[in-house]
């Protein structure tokens, strides 16, 4: 195993977006795998008070 092989793609690559969503002032981020426990009609923007029902 060579762990440092994989440092930039694991890691830094990693922070790069977590980096940059403070400075797109954005206030939230909502995983893809959490986004599939709220139920919606795909025309309206969920939020935390939305129901929540898994898919899968």
């Amino acid at each position: 195993m060579n762990p440092e092989k994989y440092w930039p793609n694991n890691i830094e690559g990693s922070l790069a977006p977590l980096r940059a969503i403070p400075a797109a002032n954005v206030p939230r981020l909502v995983f893809s795998s959490t986004g599939s426990m709220y139920v919606g009609d795909r025309t309206v923007a969920f939020d935390e008070t939305t129901e929540v029902r898994p898919q899968n």
